[in-house]
């Protein structure tokens, strides 16, 4: 069984393979087999489409795209093809927000309301014990979304982990106030342009529209009356490629005198080691089974997933545009898992 796991990815990585493959000669068969039985599995979970990149040895070797944009129209995906990163989004900021701290902009572990004019709530004092370290693993004690209701803290800040785009939307509040820019156009100026992620960016852009992916419910039906995000969130309005996002994956796996916008080895140390509170969540990245790695869902359709090894060149990124895109990238990270083709750091 392990001996036609391995056949069965090397030939994956054959077809759609834009520079290198790993494979020598797989039977034309073998392929043929690949290209009914990826969109077989989609089928299986109702999702219309997923588009993905493989990274070995600090370079993406191989990318492919399944499947369709929108599952009412003869609309194929493309490896240009747009989704919404959702909670991807988070690890990008994460890494800007940090050169702010090499800068001496921002501390990590100092009140976020000292920063502001006025307190971020007002109606509670404990909240002025939040810092960007807590935003950044999850410990603010703020729930993931308030959901129209008044943010309350569910626990004390720094006391356990409780996942939160919350957090994020208030170190984005922070950051707008001392940089006085926009998320969007300062995350450009920090990442987006400096990596070349030209078909990304962090609110709707027209020029995204000519290949963008539409998002879709459990039934695989199109989610008619979508809307594009017109003022960007930290935690989750990324619009991007797996392409793009593997660019900034390289940044992270690649040695520090090959990074084009790296963080000093010390700082970069710190975002991937365990925090202290437990919740296997480094500074912005769940780090845990020997390798780093951040999901991300949106209830606009999109269920995308990302990993990469500490110590070795080697990573992934996963989009899909549909409810249960989980399920799908899930299986497919287990197939390259049982084959071996990924091995866990050591």
């Amino acid at each position: 069984m392990k001996s036609f796991l391995l056949t069965t990815i090397a030939a994956v990585l054959l077809v759609g393979c834009e520079t290198t493959s790993w494979a020598s000669d797989p039977s034309p068969a073998v392929v043929t087999q690949l290209k009914e039985e990826v969109p077989k599995l989609l089928a299986e979970h109702d999702v219309p489409g997923l588009s993905m990149i493989l990274i070995r040895n600090g370079n993406i070797m191989w990318s492919h795209a399944f499947g369709n944009r929108r599952s009412d129209r003869n609309t194929p995906l493309t490896e240009r093809t747009v989704f919404e990163a959702a909670s991807m989004s988070k690890p990008l900021f994460a890494y800007a927000a940090l050169k702010l701290v090499e800068q001496g902009k921002l501390d990590l572990d100092r009140s976020l309301d000292s920063y502001l004019p006025e307190p971020y709530l007002p109606d509670q004092p404990n909240a002025a014990k939040i810092t960007a370290r807590m935003v950044l693993t999850h410990t603010t004690g703020f729930p993931n979304w308030r959901f129209g209701k008044p943010l309350t803290l569910r626990s004390q800040p720094g006391s356990k982990f409780s996942y939160s785009g919350e957090g994020f939307v208030y170190l984005q509040r922070v950051i707008k106030h001392l940089m006085g820019k926009d998320l969007d156009r300062w995350m450009k100026e920090q990442l987006l342009a400096p990596l070349d992620m030209h078909r990304s960016s962090y609110v709707w852009q027209k020029t995204l529209a000519d290949d963008f992916a539409g998002g879709h419910n459990k039934a695989g039906k199109f989610k008619e009356g979508r809307r594009m995000y017109r003022k960007a969130n930290a935690a989750y309005t990324l619009y991007t490629t797996p392409g793009d996002y593997g660019k900034f994956l390289l940044e992270m796996i690649r040695p520090d005198h090959e990074r084009l916008h790296t963080l000093e080895p010390t700082m970069f140390r710190e975002m991937l080691t365990d925090q202290p509170v437990p919740g296997n969540y480094g500074l912005g990245w769940a780090v845990s089974g020997g390798f780093v790695s951040h999901s991300g869902a949106n209830v606009t359709g999109f269920h995308c997933y990302s990993r990469f090894y500490k110590t070795r060149g080697d990573g992934l990124v996963i989009m899909t545009n549909g409810d249960n895109g989980a399920a799908v990238w899930k299986a497919v990270v287990e197939i390259i898992d049982v084959a071996g083709d990924v091995p866990d750091d050591k």
